[in-house]
């Protein structure tokens, strides 16, 4: 398929297809006339890539895994993904709690009226 009736079907722009076959997640076959051809797969690559950035994961994060977790059918029996699945939601959870910190001096500056350093 054409890269216009990947992005249709996956509800992904050509901008970002491209994007993704440019950091190797992604494979194409260039017709004699240099058109990008898909096979059928790509579909499903290209949901998979989208379900892992809304998990909260990163576009590099997805290149490493992807692969694995494409040919194990999405089993997380692979020491490798684990470990960076693992390693992104510890990410996750550290800016959590710095947006709960900030979450929480809003709060007390709304409260109090006041939005000023500590000891001024």
């Amino acid at each position: 398929m054409l890269i216009g009736e990947l992005a249709a079907r996956s509800s992904v722009s050509t901008r970002a297809l491209r994007h993704y076959e440019k950091l190797g997640m992604l494979q194409s076959k260039r017709g004699e006339n240099g058109y990008r051809n898909y096979g059928q797969e790509a579909v499903e690559w290209v949901k998979s890539i989208h379900f892992l950035l809304s998990s909260g994961l990163n576009l590099a994060t997805i290149a490493e895994i992807l692969p694995t977790l494409m040919g194990n059918k999405c089993a997380l029996d692979d020491d490798s993904v684990r470990a960076a699945i693992e390693r992104e939601s510890g990410k996750i959870v550290a800016r959590m709690e710095k947006m709960a910190h900030s979450h929480q001096v809003l709060s007390k500056a709304l409260e109090k009226g006041l939005l000023r350093r500590p000891g001024t």
